[in-house]
């Protein structure tokens, strides 16, 4: 007798499906006597089981048995167990029978990649396209076409037409070795069960409800077919009057329509569109939608990106504090796993021994680290840590100072780290034995960075992993955010099944094993704990699936991530992938619109938030769906308008004026100006208040690359040195002063900037010496009787109404000119400014800002000025030397003036000291170009 079918019930996108399912089980239940457990209800995810358990309570009202519930993986585990108990295989160990299957049916696969560890990544990709053929049960006879495409020459790699060549044998053999070692995987598990259930009988169901699938894999769909035609299964669908492709192709197979019952709702879902311009703007848009929702219980919050919850929860946890979090957070995003990947950075950097400092500060620097109780507190090791990158930064006396590579053994035997670490906890008042504190960071060491440097095998990384995060667990804050508990278990079991695989003791080169590890770590998610079943809910658009909510709100409806859709296959070409009608791009999309389109349907607000910045993605395709019906049905453009978040934010463009106070004025008042003094306050008297005044300065960090200032101190520090043999003399640049010069720039150059430089040292030192080279050039062209200074330093004072202030300087070079005058040489190796011509000057106004524009700079006019009067009626003027390009700017620009634009730069300098002097002259902010390499701009924001 031919077995009847079951019932196929089709509802609309409105209609609440697990309500509809309990309706019906509540009437079971009453015939049961309130007993369900010999009926089976199939979901496509977990949650659904914990609405329809709560559902049935309502409806029945009292104790009953409920039906056993299994998501479609739980199903298919069921059907197999039938046959006998089998696990799944680890990652690790489905690679290493793929490796092994390829050396002995493929070995053209392995050409340049014959081990273990060169192969593994490429294995990795083969066990997952070999799942994919099970779980779509593509047969053996469509590989075999395949092969024979590959024989007569398919656009592949070398290594993909191999595979392809062969694939037929390596997916059996794959298939006979899990079945010896009673292991499977999802896709096969899938396989195999889709197999079985024709003749599989289920004597402990009486009726099986599958509820709520839409687009069915080839194997799921013969399960479902199977149970549906004899009758073991009834199923529930959900659709609105849209095409949907896969519930037609669906419908074909089972033999009865799949269609909408007549019914729609008239009026839609209120939705609103809000536009912000990144993700914290969004969680904000988020959170005053929320604040707006009095009824938060049936509203849940959908997060295509499960990298915003963590920013959404910090806004959402002071607002509503009963929420439900169920989405996959990747793990990788976990603070446990940045400190791991800066441990690996710091292991890849090594050279000869001794780690990058860069990379080694990262790991030193982490929080993790840096607050180790390892002398039972954190703060010592903290105070530790920044005295260590005080040293690598040259901030202290250091001799590791600047060093670009560091040994761990030379910052152990640094007695000063400790020393000075110690002498700071004690101003703080806690005592600590430096002896203590270098045991504390040989300890660091050893976890963070030692036990990693001979790792060979997956057991020694996961040895590694042990004990670091053992020491993570008892001695990091790390239990002070909950997760990092949850994040450091997973890590651990990890580790545990890396050891305990069959290819734990392969050989690896260790940056294999960095780079396998973190393949898996980009699969791993963390479920976060909560109730589902209370409050305000975040989910992940798949976690939504036949839930109904009154309210939605969607954030990152971007193209970017909904439709979130996988890139191209890095395996096999496109049309491969056709060929095996595994090509799942559009049915993807069309997975992500129906559930998008059901959620919607169904709520009664709707507010999709997306960002709008001009460099991103646009909006989602769905949005742009929505707003065309909503722009058809109301016939007007603007039917769906965006509101867009405004962000209030006051900026002050310049610090407030600066008083001076009698201290400052007595301060000025014994004050020893400087050209560079005089030049700051005339660029901007802020920026000499904070230089000068206050004393500031920025950190010099010697791990940086040498900047403009370094430089210069190098070359002026160079020719000094070089040319004070000619002092009273002549200087003649002959070739054996070429070779002398350039010999010390090398010596000079090692001991300045090749330890923090290394491998780009060479691009500086040729960069020098070809403009020193010019300079030379320029230098040998010119006439010169005599080199009269080098490094002369000037003293003296300047007038200032009715007194003076003091004055120094100190001048790079003095030359006697043929004809007895003298020149004032000073020079730079970055931007170079002389005062205008007389015109210009004769044009200045008292102000300070027309005085700028005129004058630029007091320092040639202070250099003749003294120079004078050290050499009283010898004609004097200055230049600056640019050694960029050897160019030269003379002061006065017509000698002829010379006396006329002393004076006017005279009562100019007198101008600019009395207003410093002035009391009622704040220190106020001056706006121009320097300010973007001032370094106090982001003072005075």
């Amino acid at each position: 007798m031919k077995p009847v079918p079951g019932a196929i019930t089709t509802l609309r996108f409105e209609d609440d499906c697990i309500g509809a399912l309990a309706d019906r089980l509540a009437d079971e239940a009453a015939r049961r006597g309130g007993d369900l457990s010999r009926l089976a209800v199939v979901f496509g995810g977990r949650r659904p089981a914990m609405f329809l358990s709560r559902a049935l309570g309502a409806r029945i009202g009292g104790a009953f048995f409920p039906p056993r519930c299994f998501t479609m993986d739980g199903l298919m585990e069921h059907l197999l167990a039938a046959s006998g108990p089998r696990r799944r295989i680890p990652p690790l160990d489905a690679w290493h029978l793929i490796w092994r299957l390829a050396q002995e049916r493929a070995p053209g696969m392995l050409a340049g990649r014959g081990s273990f560890s060169r192969f593994a990544a490429w294995a990795a990709e083969i066990a997952a396209f070999i799942e994919e053929l099970d779980i779509e049960d593509v047969p053996p006879d469509a590989l075999l076409s395949l092969e024979r495409g590959a024989e007569i020459g398919i656009d592949a790699a070398p290594g993909v037409r191999d595979l392809l060549l062969n694939l037929t044998a390596i997916r059996g053999g794959y298939h006979r070795l899990l079945e010896e070692r009673g292991e499977v995987t999802r896709g096969l598990t899938y396989l195999l069960a889709s197999r079985a259930v024709a003749g599989l009988a289920l004597p402990e169901f009486d009726r099986i409800h599958l509820c709520g699938f839409f687009s069915l894999h080839r194997t799921e769909e013969r399960v479902v077919r199977e149970l549906y035609l004899r009758g073991d299964a009834d199923l529930w669908f959900q659709r609105g009057d849209e095409n949907w492709p896969s519930l037609e192709r669906l419908a074909a197979s089972l033999g009865k329509p799949i269609a909408p019952p007549p019914g729609a709702r008239k009026n839609g879902p209120a939705v609103s569109l809000w536009a912000g311009f990144d993700a914290q703007t969004q969680v904000g848009i988020v959170r005053k939608i929320v604040e707006g929702i009095p009824d938060r219980a049936g509203t849940v919050i959908v997060l295509p990106d499960a990298g915003s919850v963590i920013p959404l929860v910090s806004e959402i946890a002071a607002l509503e504090p009963d929420f439900n979090v169920s989405l996959g957070y990747p793990l990788r995003r976990s603070a446990l796993c940045h400190l791991l990947g800066c441990v690996f950075d710091a292991q890849r950097s090594m050279r000869d021994g001794a780690y990058h400092a860069r990379a080694y500060l990262r790991v030193l620097s982490h929080p993790l680290v840096k607050n180790l109780a390892e002398t039972g507190d954190g703060a010592p090791t903290r105070v530790l840590v920044h005295k260590v990158e005080e040293a690598l930064r040259g901030e202290g006396e250091s001799p590791l100072a600047g060093s670009l590579f560091v040994r761990l053994a030379d910052l152990e035997s640094d007695e000063s780290i400790p020393r000075l670490a110690a002498a700071s906890l004690g101003e703080m008042g806690i005592e600590k034995d430096p002896g203590a504190l270098a045991a504390a960071l040989a300890a660091i060491h050893a976890a963070a960075l030692r036990a990693w440097e001979r790792i060979e095998s997956f057991a020694g990384f996961a040895a590694a992993l042990e004990s670091f995060v053992d020491v993570l667990v008892r001695q990091s804050p790390l239990e002070r955010y909950p997760l990092n508990l949850t994040f450091a278990d997973r890590l651990l079991s990890m580790a545990a099944g890396l050891a305990e695989s069959e290819a734990g003791n392969e050989r690896f080169e260790r940056e294999e094993i960095f780079k396998l590890f973190t393949r898996m770590l980009e699969r791993e998610t963390i479920g976060f704990s909560g109730s589902p079943l209370r409050g305000l809910q975040i989910l992940g658009l798949m976690e939504t699936r036949s839930l109904d909510f009154r309210h939605v709100v969607v954030m990152d409806v971007n193209e970017s991530a909904l439709p979130a859709l996988k890139g191209p296959d890095p395996l096999l070409p496109r049309r491969v992938r056709l060929e095996l009608g595994l090509d799942r791009v559009e049915q993807e999309e069309e997975i992500q619109r129906y559930h998008f389109s059901r959620l919607v349907a169904h709520a009664e607000t709707v507010h999709l938030v997306y960002s709008d910045r001009e460099e991103g993605e646009g909006r989602s395709r769905f949005i742009e769906e929505l707003v065309w019906r909503a722009q058809r049905l109301h016939g007007q453009l603007d039917a769906l308008p965006v509101r867009r978040a405004h962000v209030p934010v006051r900026l002050s463009l310049a610090q407030a004026p600066v008083p001076k106070t009698e201290e400052t004025l007595r301060l000025l008042e014994r004050f020893r100006y400087s050209p560079s003094s005089l030049d700051a306050y005339l660029a901007c008297p802020l920026r000499f208040y904070h230089a000068y005044v206050l004393r500031l300065r920025e950190a010099e960090d010697l791990l940086e690359e040498p900047g403009g200032a370094e430089i210069g101190r190098f070359v002026h520090t160079l020719l000094f040195e070089t040319f004070t043999p000619f002092i009273g003399t002549r200087p003649r640049i002959d070739k054996r002063f070429r070779k002398r010069f350039f010999a010390r720039m090398e010596e000079l150059f090692a001991e300045t900037f090749e330890r923090r430089m290394r491998s780009d040292a060479f691009i500086l030192r040729q960069v020098l010496r070809v403009r020193l080279e010019r300079f030379l050039d320029a230098e040998a062209a010119r006439e010169v009787e005599a080199v009269l200074a080098l490094e002369e330093r000037f003293e003296g004072g300047l007038p200032c109404g009715e007194g003076e202030r003091l004055f120094s300087c100190r001048v790079d070079r003095i030359d006697r000119e043929p004809g007895g005058g003298i020149v004032v040489i000073d020079y730079k190796t970055g931007a170079a400014e002389a005062p205008g011509g007389v015109d210009a000057l004769a044009r200045m106004e008292p102000a300070r800002e027309s005085i700028l524009r005129g004058i630029r700079s007091f320092q040639l006019p202070l250099y003749c000025r003294f120079a004078g009067e050290r050499h009283p009626g010898v004609p004097v003027r200055a230049e600056l030397v640019d050694l960029r390009d050897c160019s030269r700017k003379p002061f006065p620009k017509d000698p002829s003036a010379f006396d006329e634009a002393m004076a006017r730069c005279n009562e100019a300098l007198e101008r600019i000291l009395c207003e410093i002097a002035d009391p009622a002259v704040p220190f106020a902010a001056s706006e121009g170009r320097w300010c973007s390499w001032c370094p106090f701009t982001a003072m005075c924001r």
